[in-house]
């Protein structure tokens, strides 16, 4: 509630985006689009993160083009379900897809069977965030740096270090493990049932360390309640720019991101590409959607479509990497 609280306070209603150029049709169909309500497929429950995002595109987009965007939560097999309907939607353009780190990041590597292809069976249209996660400690934990955790692992080999996640094979748990395989420390992870319970975890004195969203844990540190220790970025982030990266700490393979991004199925139109890309760039460059972007650990990119299909395919390759070298086996 906290996580979802916070992020609903940090996206509130922004200015109307002046209508795209529609033109008539889409060159590559030879008619009108769109030409009924365009879904936008949610993988998870409501209320969260990606769920917020996709009702603000929604809106957003719906006003660029005129026309219905609705958002449709399919939650369930860590976000399987949702995108394999979008797999199996036509390439019209009127089933589009809030994709995530999960089902196209890490989840080829945790769910081997997947029903889809991440790549072969979609057309990565934009990145709209991809903000880190951060490492955090009790205020009153004696660990103050990055240096004193690693120092302490190694230390007391015989009692390691506690993690917690909001779950197995989460993003914040393969950080846990990036960080252990990185730097060569004995650590435990404890997953919990969600962000909430793993926050209260933290505080209550149960677990050593929380590897979590800025979103999330951002209340939390500016009421002294959290200590951030490291962020998983490739740069330090305008949000807090006094927290250390993994990188600048001699850690330079420890770069974790969430990201979102809107995709679609395979072969969509060329000219339908273009245009919902170029959209989506409008709208995340708008001067308030980019303040909202840098509180949430984010900032505006201009990826292209290419781009983002080869980042994508980047990411898959790297949790692959780490998913085997942790031996980390989904229940």
């Amino acid at each position: 509630m906290l996580r979802r609280r916070h992020l609903l306070a940090s996206l509130p209603m922004l200015l109307p985006l002046p209508a795209l150029a529609q033109g008539t049709s889409t060159p590559a169909q030879g008619e009108a689009w769109p030409t009924r309500a365009v879904r936008i497929i949610v993988t998870f429950p409501p209320g969260g993160t990606t769920d917020i995002l996709a009702r603000l595109m929604a809106e957003r987009l719906g006003r660029a083009f005129g026309a219905t965007f609705v958002v449709e939560n399919r939650a369930g097999a860590g976000g399987n379900i949702g995108t394999d309907l979008v797999a199996k939607a036509p390439a019209d353009g009127h089933t589009l897809l809030l994709t995530t780190s999960g089902p196209h990041g890490s989840g080829p590597a945790l769910f081997p069977n997947q029903p889809f292809d991440p790549m072969g069976d979609f057309t990565h249209i934009a990145l709209l965030a991809n903000p880190p996660n951060v490492l955090v400690v009790r205020p009153e934990s004696p660990l103050r740096s990055l240096a004193d955790l690693l120092a302490a692992a190694r230390a007391n080999a015989a009692r390691p270090l506690t993690y917690g996640s909001p779950g197995n094979g989460t993003l914040n748990h393969l950080n846990g493990e990036m960080l252990r395989l990185a730097a060569g420390i004995p650590l435990v992870h404890v997953p919990y049932r969600g962000a909430a319970p793993a926050l209260t975890a933290l505080l209550t004195g149960e677990i050593d360390l929380l590897f979590d969203t800025i979103s999330s844990s951002a209340p939390q540190v500016r009421d002294g309640r959290m200590r951030q220790l490291a962020m998983s970025s490739a740069t330090r982030i305008p949000a807090f720019p006094a927290v250390p990266t993994y990188v600048e700490q001699g850690l330079p393979d420890v770069v974790v991101q969430s990201w979102f991004g809107i995709s679609a199925p395979r072969a969509l139109p060329p000219a339908l590409v273009a245009r919902l890309h170029e959209a989506v760039m409008r709208i995340v460059h708008e001067p308030e959607m980019t303040a909202r972007l840098v509180e949430l650990g984010s900032e505006p990119n201009r990826l292209t479509p290419a781009q983002f299909t080869s980042f994508v395919g980047g990411e898959i390759d790297r949790w692959k990497r780490v998913v085997t070298a942790a031996g980390i086996k989904m229940d």
